[in-house]
């Protein structure tokens, strides 16, 4: 007597969570069943579908963005307080639209500001406000945090 192999269902779910502002967990389940002889395929991925979603609520993974959307956390940077100081600065445009820089060696108020970037960067971006910093050389840049809107012709 020959067994014959049985149909097998397998469900993937994948959900990306935000950690910081530049980077990001990917989390993955996946089951795989046999179905049941006589068993209805469709009532068979319900219950896979359901199993997974039971675990991935189980895992702590609620905050996972779902439709690419998730709340911010308030934002605790050391460099807030900084933020007026530094908006004031006159800043000169850069070659790319939106982006302006000033040479950090003519503006000693700067030097608290750079030794706390320098201190806690990882990657060596910084974001306050409305823009993204970073230290290049004696030079600080920045952007906008949100590309600018070309305008229209």
């Amino acid at each position: 007597m020959s067994q014959s192999n049985p149909q097998k269902i397998k469900y993937f779910k994948s959900l990306t969570r935000r950690l910081t502002e530049f980077d990001f967990e990917k989390m993955g389940w996946e089951i795989e069943r046999d179905i049941p002889p006589g068993a209805d395929p469709k009532e068979e991925w319900k219950k896979l579908e359901d199993a997974v979603a039971e675990r991935i609520s189980g895992s702590g993974a609620r905050s996972a963005i779902v439709a690419g959307s998730q709340p911010k956390p308030a934002s605790t940077s050391p460099l807030e307080p900084y933020q007026e100081m530094i908006e004031k600065l006159p800043w000169s445009p850069g070659q790319r639209p939106g982006r302006e820089w000033i040479r950090i060696p003519e503006y000693p108020e700067l030097k608290p500001v750079i030794e706390l970037m320098e201190g806690i960067s990882r990657d060596g971006y910084h974001t306050i406000g409305d823009h993204v910093y970073r230290i290049e050389g004696d030079f600080l840049g920045r952007y906008p945090k949100h590309k600018p809107k070309a305008k229209p012709a």
